[in-house]
């Protein structure tokens, strides 16, 4: 993985697939695990960064967001 954040469009170009990455709380898994960091892509419209994860024992993809909203959408 990269240490950069991407930008929406250069992540699409690379191939990425940001929408296979659920956000809602029903679909991040809860407690404690390990996860890999995919990648990372600056919120579209908001001050902030969106981190996409896979679950390491599952292979459930989830992203958080961290910003001033509430979502990267």
């Amino acid at each position: 993985m990269e240490n950069n954040v991407l930008s929406w469009n250069i992540a699409l170009e690379k191939g990425l697939e940001p929408r296979l990455y659920p956000y809602t709380a029903e679909h991040v898994p809860v407690g404690k695990y390990e996860a890999v960091l995919d990648f990372k892509i600056w919120a579209k419209k908001a001050m902030g960064i969106c981190c996409y994860f896979t679950q390491r024992n599952t292979g459930i993809k989830f992203q958080f967001y961290k910003g001033t909203k509430t979502s990267c959408i």
